[in-house]
């Protein structure tokens, strides 16, 4: 079953000129690469990782500080956040499999939690960990 993945609610706090989204896919290279540059113009950077890109972001992070010779400073934080996934409409026959959450209340209409599109079957809410790590170089 194929899904698509709509992005947390709250993810519009963590974007921004400072801010490194890591994931998966993306190489450790160039994520350093990508957070030097910003904290050659940023007095802070932020970095987040979400679920499997958790131990990534805290690897990267560890790797700044470790470089900087106690120069940089690091704050870690963690959260849970909602995400919520939406099946393909092909499949709307078999939603998700018996046991699994829906976001749909037991009246069939969509949660509190989430917002289905007109049309859009059997959305699913979930949560997943996340790491926020705030990097700051110190003040001259």
């Amino acid at each position: 079953m194929r899904s698509s993945k709509t992005p947390p609610l709250s993810t519009e706090q963590y974007r921004g000129p400072n801010h490194v989204l890591v994931s998966r896919r993306t190489g450790s290279a160039a994520l350093l690469k990508r957070t030097r540059k910003l904290l050659g113009k940023w007095k802070e950077v932020h970095v987040h990782g979400l679920g499997a890109a958790i131990s990534a972001a805290v690897a990267l992070a560890a790797q700044l500080v470790i470089e900087s010779d106690g120069k940089l400073a690091a704050w870690t934080s963690t959260s849970t956040e909602m995400l919520i996934d939406r099946p393909d409409p092909d499949d709307a026959e078999d939603c998700w499999p018996a046991g699994l959450p829906s976001a749909a209340d037991s009246d069939g209409t969509a949660g509190d939690f989430a917002v289905a599109a007109e049309g859009d079957p059997c959305p699913r809410l979930r949560f997943n960990s996340a790491v926020h790590i705030r990097l700051t170089a110190p003040v001259p």
